[in-house]
């Protein structure tokens, strides 16, 4: 069973990249360190249990910078960048809004729209850990004319006020949540399994992990609506 002190990715100290701990030698020889808090990192490679990195022991804990806050969200969030350098394909969601409108006798019109249909993009010229907006977020990328961002959660690393109120005709932003992972990696029964791999077909597929924030086509998709319901209103005062 995972929990938050498992940690699926170490940073080795040799050349600073985040690598699996099916990938490293096991015990002390991973020369790893914790993505967190940098203490000292062990690989266990077990016969039962799943392989997982585990801080060292307490007589290392003097060598820690600073406190350990979420180390298994902390890795993978950072892999998770790691991996979106690599300019892959990822597959976004559905995203729809709704409008209403009352009459004068209260009536509500109700109008569903669609902003886009699920879709799959090619993210090129990635940058991470970028400044966007006046904050820093994960991933800015390009997909075509448009700019795309990519915010990372965790239960520890909300959605700031600058994003979730942004609007701009020329980007699209994306929150997409971490939180599920930790189930996926529990229920991967095969300790050898490795866990890049299964984070690498979690950002690219998982839908329900993703969710828009702004899209560049919202606000002419929502006016749209309006415009339909005002019709529908218009109607509904002449018959009545």
């Amino acid at each position: 069973m995972i929990n938050f002190q498992h940690i699926p990715f170490g940073l080795r100290e040799s050349d600073g990249e985040l690598v699996d701990v099916a990938d490293v030698q096991r015990g002390m020889g991973c020369n790893c360190i914790c993505p967190s808090c940098k203490t000292p990192l062990i690989a266990r490679h077990g016969d039962v249990n799943q392989w997982h990195f585990a801080h060292a022991s307490r007589s290392v804990y003097s060598k820690t910078k600073k406190d350990c806050d979420f180390s298994f969200y902390v890795s993978v969030r950072l892999m998770a960048r790691q991996i979106f350098q690599e300019e892959m394909t990822i597959q976004l969601p559905q995203y729809k809004g709704i409008v209403s409108d009352y009459s004068s006798s209260g009536f509500c019109f109700a109008e569903e729209f669609i902003v886009s249909d699920k879709q799959s993009i090619q993210l090129s010229d990635v940058k991470i850990e970028a400044s966007f907006n006046g904050i820093s977020v994960d991933v800015v990328g390009n997909v075509g004319a448009f700019k795309f961002v990519i915010y990372l959660t965790h239960p520890n690393r909300h959605v700031p006020s600058e994003l979730s109120c942004f609007k701009h005709p020329k980007y699209g932003v994306l929150k997409l949540s971490l939180e599920s992972l930790i189930t996926l990696y529990s229920e991967n029964n095969h300790s050898k399994s490795s866990y890049k791999k299964l984070l690498k077909d979690f950002l690219a597929n998982d839908l329900p992990s993703k969710e828009w924030l702004f899209h560049p086509r919202y606000e002419q998709s929502e006016n749209h609506a309006k415009e339909v319901n005002r019709k529908k209103n218009t109607i509904f005062r002449v018959k009545t």
